[in-house]
């Protein structure tokens, strides 16, 4: 399962406040608390190293272009650059400010007072310090403050991806951005050497925490079904994730099915599962011979494409999301994806009808879009087919959304039309 990395609704701000009375805020870890008013304010330009023998941007404080003797006991702001914490806290400085020319979700723990701001207000501190000749500044401690939630964070991998193009990745989207999360002790908060903060939390970004957030609720779901297949798991949770609140452009190349919701996958209703056998056939019909199939499913058993029928559909699988790549820029959209749904609802006599949300220059017909379950565990199958003309207008993502639902339960799975760029 391939997971994107989303935000909680909780940020870290970090406020500052200049000599000139103007107040702002930034995005950081600052654990510091200021010990005096305000400190002595110097920038980059200001600050450089009067020798000039370095190599790099001094307004961005780049290592070695800065003077330990300017920079010492002031804020430095720096420019376009981030991660300049530790060289100001080698030259000895009271704190860092630093702004981007693009927002940033990230809150990274500085080892001295600091924060990032965005490029407006780095306007703002740069026309201050040319308008006076003792600017100052103060940077207070970081706050936790609320913010809309969930999207996609910056840094995570958006598709579409490149090995088996219909086949949407990522699959499901979990809490990666601004995570507490256990840490080891025998590193610092910031991992320098020099830092004398130790915690056995920390609060850290990456995909890195947003697949643990899967693994935990693939393991919770298997706890009340372990007869389960891994397929069926992975169906579950992305089947009753929830769809994104806030859209990137990027719409499901970021997100997948949707964020995460363990409570909900307990009780799916119905599951896309996958046996042996239709990997095997998926694998088929993506290229693999019978010497790579063995390769990868391990073991010295020889799979002969020819022994198993072929697979259906554009994908070829029984995905829990259905994606087509257009062949060129220019192609017509044209789809078949073939389905089979397993009841794994307690009830019996359940009936679960189709609804299909699509953009209007697609057509999306699902065959039949009823599907009647008498016991447990019985298969119903069906077909999707997808038309439309070519994208135009700078067109390249189509999202639609196909849910079966008996009143009960609700089964979701995306349904992503892509057009290649020329």
């Amino acid at each position: 399962m391939t997971i994107a990395a989303t935000s909680i609704d909780r940020q870290f701000t970090t406020a500052f406040k200049l000599g000139n009375g103007m107040k702002s805020t930034g995005i950081s870890i600052n654990t510091f608390s200021p010990k005096k008013e305000t400190y002595p304010l110097i920038d980059g330009a200001r600050a450089s190293n009067s020798s000039g023998d370095y190599y790099g941007n001094i307004s961005a404080c780049d290592y070695g272009t800065l003077s330990s003797d300017k920079v010492k006991g002031k804020l430095v702001y720096c420019l376009g650059s981030s991660g300049q914490d530790y060289t100001i806290k080698e030259l000895n400085g009271a704190g860092v400010i630093t702004s981007l020319d693009a927002p940033t979700d990230i809150a990274y723990t500085t080892i001295i007072p600091g924060t990032t701001v965005q490029l407006k207000d780095g306007y703002k501190i740069d026309a201050y310090i040319n308008s006076t000749k003792n600017p100052r500044a103060v940077i207070y401690k970081t706050r936790a403050t609320t913010m809309r939630a969930p999207f996609v964070a910056s840094f995570s991998s958006r598709g579409p991806q490149l090995i088996s193009l219909n086949i949407l990745k990522p699959d499901i989207a979990a809490p990666g951005l601004g995570i507490l999360a256990a840490y080891s002790k025998l590193a610092s908060v910031t991992g320098y050497p020099s830092d004398s903060r130790f915690s056995p939390f920390n609060i850290i970004s990456g995909t890195s925490m947003s697949c643990p957030h899967a693994a935990a609720a693939a393991a919770y779901v298997k706890t009340f079904h372990p007869d389960w297949s891994p397929a069926a798991i992975k169906s579950a949770l992305m089947t009753t994730a929830t769809p994104m609140r806030i859209k990137e452009v990027d719409a499901e190349f970021g997100s997948g099915s949707g964020q995460i919701n363990p409570s909900e996958a307990v009780h799916p209703g119905l599951v896309y599962d996958i046996n042996m056998s239709s990997y095997i056939r998926f694998l088929c019909k993506e290229g693999y011979n019978s010497t790579t199939i063995s390769l990868l499913i391990g073991g010295k058993k020889k799979y002969n494409c020819s022994n198993f029928k072929p697979a259906q559909g554009i994908d070829g699988l029984n995905y829990p999301s259905m994606h087509a790549q257009l062949k060129s820029a220019g192609s017509k959209i044209s789809a078949v994806f073939y389905r089979t749904l397993t009841n794994v609802g307690y009830g019996n006599n359940s009936v679960y009808k189709a609804t299909v949300t699509s953009p209007k220059d697609v057509s999306i017909k699902v065959v039949p879009n009823s599907l009647k379950f008498n016991r447990t565990h019985q298969k119903q199958s069906f077909e999707v087919f997808v038309e439309g003309g070519s994208m135009q207008n700078g067109t390249q993502i189509l999202s639609a959304l196909l849910e079966w639902s008996d009143s009960k339960h609700i089964v979701r799975s995306p349904i992503i039309i892509y057009k290649p760029s020329e």
